[in-house]
């Protein structure tokens, strides 16, 4: 019973290894200040060594006291293909993270390992209206190889790829999201559990002759 306590026990502690927690593109920014958006505003990203499985996209709420209007919030890839997109709501309702609202994705958006991915959220000057954050930082995730904060829509009012530099440090759209653990990782973890239950199996035959 001892071993059979223990092969579970290594199972456990091999799990734990390999499960990645939850993270944030970006942290909460220092030193922003408020401005009046009147496009798609984000960053373009390239994920680091890992693979990425993003699980929620937020807005940026300045103040932290809820948002006047709801805003669109994508991820596209290079050949400018919406990935996945939520619609953050006015009000206070969604969850609130580090100054951003988050929204979780119908489905996980998979991004590939050393790739370029835009991010971006709109806020347009139509109506009742949010101010984005200019200027300042924030910290960018280790799992992030680089990302360019400056980043914003061509096209006025319009929810659409964040291409067109913008000369400063824009906070409107961030996401939540999980490292994928390289295939190595689950082999190790197979042949640690093997090793576990093989050497119970040993020591149970032995007892029984």
């Amino acid at each position: 019973m001892f071993m059979l306590r223990l092969a579970c026990l290594i199972c456990v502690v091999a799990v734990s290894t390999v499960v990645v927690n939850s993270a944030i593109l970006l942290g909460a920014p220092s030193g922003e200040v408020a401005a009046l958006g009147n496009r798609t505003y984000g960053a373009e990203f390239t994920v680091g060594s890992l693979d990425l499985s993003v699980t929620d996209l937020g807005a940026f709420d300045l103040g932290e006291d809820g948002l006047n209007e709801s805003h669109q919030v994508g991820l596209w890839d290079s050949s400018n293909t919406l990935l996945g997109s939520v619609t953050v709501p006015a009000g206070t309702g969604a969850t609130l993270i580090g100054e951003y609202r988050y929204v979780s994705l119908a489905l996980p958006v998979a991004l590939s390992a050393n790739t370029t991915y835009w991010i971006g959220a709109l806020f347009d000057n139509q109506g009742t209206t949010d101010d984005i954050g200019i200027q300042g930082s924030a910290s960018v995730d280790p799992a992030i190889a680089s990302a360019n904060l400056q980043r914003r829509s061509i096209t006025l009012n319009t929810f659409e790829r964040p291409t067109d530099p913008s000369g400063v440090n824009g906070w409107a759209a961030n996401m939540q999201f999980t490292a994928v653990p390289e295939p190595q990782s689950y082999a190790a973890l197979f042949g640690i559990a093997l090793l576990a239950f093989a050497s119970y199996r040993k020591l149970r035959s032995g007892r029984t002759h």
